[in-house]
């Protein structure tokens, strides 16, 4: 509102208290995540590099997880029965090592079911590239496959 030419009112609302504070949540580091579905690429060797990646779901810290890959590696000609993950597979079939140092948060997820569920997803979603064992996905309905599928191609598409 104009009280004369020099001069104009308006309206300032007064400031509220969730205005008055911050984001006092500080971040947390994502080796310290946990219901994560993540991924980890494959550095391929000293001959090439490699597409691969393998992608992984741990309901505990990322740190925690990514620690067991590392000992599963330091182990891998040891022989160890439970030591044969799609990462130590391919690691002990191509001779190619992964990335631990930087592995990638696809998503968090708490419930157990849908971070599975999700874990399969993205496993379809970056196909062929995973090295996953086909197991992964056998939970996942084919019209779900379908879906990443078309989704995938769109992708594709845009690029």
């Amino acid at each position: 509102r104009t009280i004369n030419e020099n001069v104009n009112v308006g309206y300032k609302p007064p400031k509220k208290v969730g205005n008055l504070f911050t984001n006092t949540k500080s971040k947390i580091n994502k080796w310290d995540k946990s219901g994560v579905i993540y991924k980890v690429n494959c550095k391929g060797n000293i001959f090439g590099e490699c597409d691969g990646c393998y992608i992984g779901e741990s309901s505990r810290k990322l740190s925690k997880r990514i620690g067991e890959h590392k000992s599963n590696y330091e182990n891998r000609y040891r022989g160890i029965k439970n030591n044969k993950t799609a990462l130590i597979t391919h690691t002990l079939q191509h001779g190619h090592s992964f990335d631990l140092s930087d592995p990638e948060i696809l998503q968090t997820e708490q419930n157990l079911k849908k971070r599975r569920f999700l874990e399969s997803a993205f496993i379809q979603l970056h196909a062929p590239s995973p090295v996953n064992y086909k197991r992964d996905t056998s939970g996942l309905s084919s019209s779900y496959c379908d879906i990443l599928k078309q989704i995938k191609t769109n992708n594709n598409n845009k690029k």
